[in-house]
Formats: structure tokens, C-alpha cells, sequence
């Protein structure tokens, strides 16, 4: 089997008690149920998270908070909550499965193209890739943590120049 698909397999089984015990399971970083859960579902649930008028407010927030005080709407994570409007904990935990797969795959891409470039290396790669996509992080806040290897990435490709090979090695 190919490393990678053992990497994405070893991610399956990280997230998997958190997919199966839903709403009976733990999660682990408390500090982000307070804010940042509770405004992506209620942007989304009372409409308002793409709603930028300088005089809206959203009520249940410290009695009236304006808008442009909260996160914006044009994101990923505001998309996912409003897909699943009535289930902020599936939100939440889809969420974290993509940001967590992107960055095993940007890590895993960093890689292969930058230091363990060589075709007997894609085991080892893959295994770091994997460790780094299971690192202990505030997960909706995106891929500020887990997609810097893919940002990385970009700025060694424009340092190389139009002219390098973009496709890693096979």
C-alpha cells in the first residue's frame, strides 16, 4: 500500500473516536466552546455572516455587538457552520478534519518536494506528514498552524523560478 494512503488511513483512525462518539466524545481544547464556536453558529444561524453594514449588531453577543468586531464571513470555517447550521459539534468536528487533512497533505507535499525527496523516503515523509496533522492545535482557527508547510512551500517554489519543475519526484 502506498505510504500516503497509510498516512491518510492513520488520520482516519486519529479522528475516528471523535466521529463515532458525536456529541458523547471529548474535545480536548476548551478554550476555543466559549468564542470561536459559539460566533461561527450564531453568525450563521441568525444570517448575519455576510451581513458587513456598519450599523448591524448581533443581540446575543455582550448585548449587541457590532459585526465588523467578529470574524469574517468569506471563510471556509463559516462555510462548514453554515452547512451544518443545526449541528455546530458536526460542524466543528468536519472542520477539523479538513484543516487536518489539508495539512497532512501540505506537509507531506513540503516534503517531498524539499528534504525527503527521494523515492525511498515516501514512507518517512508520509509518517511525518501524518505526525504533524495529529499535532494538539486550536483547529478553527484553520490552517494558520497546520497549512504554514504549504505556505512554505509556495515561497521555496517562487524562489526557484518560472522556469523549475513544479511536480515533486515520483
Amino acid at each position: 500500500m502506498r505510504p500516503l494512503l497509510l498516512a491518510l488511513l492513520g488520520l482516519l483512525v486519529f479522528l475516528l473516536p471523535a466521529l463515532l462518539l458525536g456529541r458523547h466524545g471529548y474535545v480536548l481544547l476548551h478554550d476555543n466552546l466559549d468564542t470561536e464556536i459559539s460566533i461561527a453558529y450564531l453568525l450563521t444561524k441568525l444570517h448575519l455572516a455576510l451581513a458587513y453594514g456598519a450599523q448591524v449588531v448581533v443581540p446575543p453577543i455582550m448585548n449587541g455587538l457590532p459585526r465588523n468586531a467578529l470574524r469574517p464571513g468569506l471563510s471556509v470555517t463559516m462555510l462548514v457552520f453554515w452547512v451544518f447550521q443545526n449541528q455546530p459539534l458536526v460542524a466543528y468536528l468536519v472542520h477539523q478534519a479538513l484543516v487536518r487533512l489539508v495539512g497532512l497533505l501540505a506537509m507531506y507535499w513540503l516534503l517531498r518536494r524539499y528534504g525527503l525527496a527521494r523515492p525511498a523516503q515516501r514512507g518517512l515523509a508520509a509518517a511525518v506528514a501524518l505526525a504533524w496533522a495529529t499535532l494538539p492545535l486550536y483547529s478553527i482557527y484553520g490552517l494558520t498552524v497546520l497549512g504554514q508547510p504549504a505556505l512554505l512551500r509556495a515561497a521555496l517554489g517562487l524562489r526557484r523560478g518560472p522556469g523549475a519543475n513544479p511536480a515533486p519526484p515520483a
